[in-house]
Formats: C-alpha cells, structure tokens, sequence
C-alpha cells in the first residue's frame, strides 16, 4: 500500500532552507568594534568576550569586503581597527626573538621626530598598537616635543596597500601623539 492509499496526500511542505554559508546576524556593536576597536555600552559579558582570538578573526574574514570598502570611501587613506589587527603587514620574525608574539604583531607606523619612548622600548612591556602606533604609552614624554609618526596614508602608500582613488582624497599629515596632563606630571613628580 502506498501513501495515497492510506489516506495521505503528497502536498508540498514548507521547508526552509539552511545555507552552509549563511553569514551570522551581526550587532551593531560587533561592527562598532571591527570598525574602531571600541565597545559602545554593552555589558561584562561582551567585553570578556572582546579578547578572545575565536570569534573576530572569521567575523572580519566574512564582513572584511564590505567594511573595507565603506571605510575607504569615508576615511580614505586610513583602515578600521580590524584590518590593523589582522591585515597590516607583519613585523619580521626575530623583531622580537624568543617572544611568543615574535612576527606576529603589526608593523608600526615610522616614528618620525620628537622626544618619548614607547613603554615597550624602554620597559619591559609587551609591544602593543592601535592603529599603527604604540598603545603602551610612553617613556621620557616632553610636551614641547612631542613624538610624531607618519600618517596612516603614508604607511599605506608606503606598502603599496592604497586602494585606487584613495591616494588623491588621503590626509598625508604627520599625526602628533597628544601628551596628556598625567604625562607631564610623571615628568615633574621627583621620587
């Protein structure tokens, strides 16, 4: 007996379909990272979550296309927070010899002029950056001289990672690390 002598009819069922592919629903406040390397008013939880090297490393690989080429229309000459955490060229292995971070942290923007060390040259810090510039703070500050680096764009065009059209509509200025008032107290504090 078959199913139509049963009393069964072969009508058509709703079924969805489930795509392999399918891109996860992205927060907004995942992008607002990938973008600025800042969470914007969430919770403990999220913020746990931030350092773990797990899920940003496929969520930019997945979102990377479109981000990228937003931002360059918006901020050209300059890449968000993710494209410096997992694109940026490499400094070479034997930077930092012996080190687990050795050849994998992003090569940094040049210094080019002013007074002040990054903590990690002079102290024994784990080398971190933001953006191409040294986020571990700095040795020896003098607010009359403040360090200077070259801009995001000149590092690009430096490492002929400037995408077409970019170059005319990018800002070639120096960028000048602020010294902040607690800077400037450590300076005048004697021990």
């Amino acid at each position: 007996m078959d199913r139509a002598d049963q009393g069964e009819t072969n009508m058509p069922t709703k079924r969805k379909r489930k795509s392999r592919n399918r891109r996860p629903e992205t927060k907004d406040w995942e992008l607002h990272y990938l973008r600025h390397g800042e969470v914007i008013n969430e919770g403990r939880i999220k913020r746990f979550f931030i350092n773990a090297k797990i899920h940003w490393p496929e969520l930019w690989e997945l979102l990377r296309d479109q981000i990228l080429s937003e931002w360059a229309a918006k901020h050209p000459g300059t890449r968000p927070f993710a494209w410096w955490e997992f694109d940026a060229p490499r400094q070479p292995i034997g930077t930092y010899r012996g080190c687990y971070y050795d050849g994998d942290l992003p090569e940094p923007r040049l210094k080019l002029k002013g007074a002040g060390t990054p903590n990690h040259e002079a102290l024994n810090y784990v080398p971190r950056f933001c953006f191409g510039l040294p986020a571990t703070g700095y040795e020896a500050l003098d607010p009359n001289d403040p360090p200077v680096y070259e801009s995001e764009a000149t590092y690009l065009k430096r490492h002929s990672l400037l995408i077409e059209g970019e170059e005319e509509r990018a800002d070639f200025t120096p960028e000048t690390i602020q010294v902040q008032e607690q800077d400037t107290q450590k300076l005048n504090t004697v021990n």
